[in-house]
């Protein structure tokens, strides 16, 4: 899994309980920042950032999305299929769902503080980090051309693939 930690600025009070959560679980992570009066070179680096990820931890408050950006970088997680958890800080679930959230087909998982979110994350990481097994299987599968059918299963082990063999399985075949 690599996932991103999107905050307004390196001093958001947040992020060091979500470093310390993540590399618990020694997992992959970036960071990126998206303020006000971003640079166009800043805002590309965000961007491919958001390119790289299964999933990410979005951390602010009302003024952070109400950020000009914020609409662009979360279609764009949004248009890559990225989970997002969100803490939202002086904001209710029910409101920044509501007034915020960008649809996709990962619909974004609201908390109202950091405490809320790690506490999910833990209680729930062993099923995203399935998830992710099998979203990752079979987007190698595509990306290699190959179907996810009984039929092409059935081929890689009659070849004795087993590389090919265990993404299938991975993906739930």
């Amino acid at each position: 899994m690599n996932w991103l930690i999107l905050a307004q600025d390196v001093q958001d009070k947040d992020l060091k309980p979500v470093e310390n959560f993540l590399g618990q679980k020694n997992v992959d992570f970036i960071e990126a920042f998206l303020f006000d009066g971003i640079s166009r070179e800043d805002l590309a680096d965000v961007e491919s950032k958001c390119l790289q990820v299964s999933h990410c931890i979005i951390l602010g408050g009302s003024s952070f999305f109400s950020n000009s950006y914020y609409g662009f970088v979360s279609g764009l997680l949004a248009g890559h299929n990225v989970q997002v958890f969100l803490a939202c800080r002086d904001m209710s679930p029910a409101d920044f769902e509501r007034d915020v959230l960008v649809s996709s087909s990962k619909k974004p998982i609201s908390f109202s503080d950091v405490d809320s979110l790690t506490k999910h994350l833990s209680e729930n990481f062993t099923e995203i980090s399935k998830i992710d097994v099998v979203h990752r299987s079979l987007v190698e599968l595509i990306t290699h051309g190959i179907p996810f059918t009984s039929d092409s299963f059935a081929t890689a082990i009659s070849k004795d693939n087993e590389n090919l063999c265990q993404l299938f399985v991975d993906a739930g075949m």
